[in-house]
């Protein structure tokens, strides 16, 4: 059975992504790292310098969609082992390439938003996701397109 490494970061939905970052930042005395216009995400985390890849621990949507935890596995075979896992619960999960890592996009049976995600070591914070289809991209695929990957031109600020 695949298991964790870690709680990754979790994502909460409000009305005002910016009031709400700011109440953070103050309170939790954490770091705003990004951010998209219109304020519809904002992203914090804690020790910005101690967590080069993942850049956020703490993050706020507009969109109720997109409101979910996510958690941290230690490779892609954990990813595929997570994959299979949930084919056999019938839970459909989307697999996405992104600029950090290979994340799993999933519903759990109460309809809270799951990411799992391994994050690869390659350089790339630029605002990406590609669609991967894990039946038919073998892990070399994946490495090939990880290490096309632009280079990082910093956080989402």
């Amino acid at each position: 059975m695949p298991h964790v490494a870690a709680l990754g970061h979790v994502t909460l939905h409000a009305r005002e992504p910016q009031r709400l970052a700011h109440f953070y930042r103050d309170l939790l005395d954490m770091v705003i790292v990004g951010r998209t216009a219109p304020w519809n995400l904002a992203f914090l985390c804690s020790d910005p310098a101690a967590r080069p890849l993942q850049d956020h621990q703490l993050a706020f949507s507009s969109s109720p969609e997109m409101a979910h935890v996510a958690f941290y596995v230690d490779d892609l075979g954990a990813i595929r082992s997570f994959h299979r896992a949930l084919r056999e619960r019938g839970v459909p999960a989307k697999a996405l390439l992104y600029g950090i890592g290979v994340s799993l996009i999933f519903r759990d049976p109460e309809e809270n938003g799951v990411e799992i995600t391994w994050l690869h070591d390659h350089d790339s914070l630029v605002p990406y996701a590609e669609p991967l289809d894990l039946a038919r991209h073998t892990d070399q695929d994946i490495l090939a397109k990880i290490a096309a990957l632009p280079p990082s031109s910093g956080t989402l600020r």
